[in-house]
């Protein structure tokens, strides 16, 4: 049975499964003459072509009209389909899909993805929280409090661990989410570039799209430097400038205090808080949250593919999973430095694409003369050309690992099962 698992959460749909087809998508949709681009594509014109792109489908699956006519999209729900059959599409054609949802979907909109399901050329076995799935992995007992960002909201679910892994509650958060945090923080940039240079990169669409763009890999740099060198090109030359990570994060202090206010109030005395990648990976998240347990981007995926007699169904009905029985993954509680399940990466993930680690690399990659070198422990990282901001340990290659080229562009490190 060749089963991908599709993890919806709209900063970027994960996708991996049984057959190693991995890639990222962003939930953004844009409209155009002749269909509706999806993923990176759709991100790319964003701030274009705001009249006619859409980044709230997902948070949003509704039947409700979108406010322009088109031919090939009445409504979010229109513009979920249309990724998730580009998504099934870059994965290989899968035959069988596990969604892996957020805590967040309303039954209301868990109807409507299946409604879409029916629609799709393959099969969907398996409903199962996303949360639940991911914390399967970590082997931890007692009360769990697992943290996930979304582009537009914060999901915090509590796990309630003994002989079963069961969702206690869900704490949805409005209007805090990785976009909010990245308006922020593009802000402080650009008011950097005002001071130095007197230019403004958000006052024009092409500035602000060239902003974005650029924006994940200088966060990237700084999960794991004190600072960064960035550059933009503009009408007037190459501007380039310091980023200091304690600056950029003072200026997002508003939104992470009401984060780390609303995970106290939750969190009991006893309770391990964990992080998704999504949020490990974030400057500031770990450092703060210090004692927090960080997943790794396969773990959501692992838990599923660890769990397909309970998640899967052979029946037309699905049985949305909110409990999943415990596993033994680890024997002990892991220290506040290593990742749960810790995998050595079989693959490198960049501009969406999988590439295994010993063979040969993309031009791009193959430039830089990065040596990936295989040892009894895993893979090693040598860059000899280039800096690079990596924000885990280049001796020993994990799962989730993530580093930022010279040029600024972003590379992951999966696991390929």
């Amino acid at each position: 049975m060749n089963t991908t698992v599709f993890e919806l959460n709209d900063t970027g749909i994960y996708c991996n499964g049984q057959q190693g087809s991995a890639l990222i998508s962003p939930g953004y949709a844009l409209l155009t003459n002749t269909g509706v681009a999806t993923g990176t594509e759709a991100q790319q014109r964003f701030w274009l072509e705001p009249q006619h792109s859409y980044n709230q489908f997902w948070r949003q699956l509704s039947l409700s009209p979108l406010p322009t006519v088109s031919r090939y999209a009445r409504h979010h729900a229109d513009l979920a389909y249309a990724q998730l059959l580009q998504l099934h599409r870059d994965c290989g054609e899968p035959e069988d899909v596990i969604f892996a949802v957020p805590g967040s979907f309303s039954n209301e909109q868990l109807g409507i993805l299946l409604g879409l399901a029916k629609a799709s050329p393959f099969n969907v076995v398996g409903l199962v929280d996303a949360a639940i799935a991911a914390t399967s992995q970590a082997s931890l007992a007692g009360q769990l409090l697992h943290l996930d960002i979304q582009l537009h909201q914060t999901v915090i679910t509590g796990v309630t661990v003994d002989n079963n892994l069961r969702r206690s509650h869900i704490e949805v958060i409005p209007e805090l989410g990785l976009k909010h945090f990245h308006d922020k923080w593009a802000q402080h940039i650009a008011n950097l570039f005002i001071r130095q240079y007197r230019y403004d990169p958000l006052h024009t669409a092409a500035g602000e799209q060239q902003l974005n763009n650029h924006l994940p890999a200088w966060l990237t740099a700084l999960n794991g430097l004190d600072s960064t060198t960035i550059n933009m090109d503009t009408p007037q030359g190459n501007y380039r400038l310091n980023l200091v990570r304690s600056e950029l994060l003072e200026s997002s202090s508003p939104l992470f205090n009401r984060l780390s206010n609303a995970v106290t109030k939750l969190k009991t005395s006893d309770a391990q808080l964990l992080l998704s990648h999504r949020c490990a990976q974030l400057p500031g998240f770990s450092q703060h949250w210090s004692n927090a347990v960080p997943l790794t981007q396969q773990a959501t995926v692992e838990g599923c593919l660890n769990h397909l007699d309970v998640i899967c169904s052979t029946g037309e009905s699905l049985n949305f999973v909110t409990s999943l029985p415990r596993q033994n993954v680890m024997q002990q509680m892991p220290d506040n430095v290593r990742r749960v399940n810790n995998h050595s990466p079989t693959h490198l993930l960049y501009r969406h694409k999988a590439y295994r680690l010993g063979d040969k690399l993309p031009d791009e990659l193959d430039q830089l003369d990065l040596q990936f070198v295989k040892t009894d422990e895993g893979y090693t990282l040598t860059p000899h050309t280039g800096k690079i901001g990596f924000d885990g340990d280049p001796k020993n290659l994990q799962t989730g690992d993530r580093f930022t080229l010279e040029s600024g562009e972003t590379v992951s490190l999966i696991e390929v099962c």
